[in-house]
């Protein structure tokens, strides 16, 4: 969400997540835990996973931030061709607005 917000809004709402700790989920609930932080790790944790007794709440770290979002940029490209002079104007005019907000807080 806030990929999508940030150039669109020059802020985020509503995008930041609770930090759970899924370490203790897990410990509540009486399952297996385990993290796999990255890929090399993902084979032998899902073995790992595989040979524990009941159920396994794995959490996966993934870090989307440098991938980029081809759906976001194929719409864009499409009205950026479509909008008329007079959108491009009122929603450039949006923009800048909201750059000139010298609020530094998010709603």
């Amino acid at each position: 969400m806030q990929a999508l917000q940030k150039p669109a809004y020059l802020r985020t709402t509503a995008t930041i997540l609770a930090r759970l700790d899924y370490a203790a989920l897990a410990k509540a609930l009486g399952v297996g835990y385990q993290e796999i932080v990255c890929t090399s790790d993902l084979e032998p944790c899902i073995r790992g996973a595989l040979d524990m007794a009941g159920p396994v709440l794995t959490r996966v770290m993934t870090d989307y931030r440098k991938r980029p979002i081809r759906w976001l940029e194929a719409v864009k490209a499409k009205y950026k061709k479509e909008l008329t002079t007079e959108q491009k104007v009122r929603f450039a005019s949006r923009l800048g607005v909201r750059a000139l907000d010298l609020k530094a807080e998010n709603d």
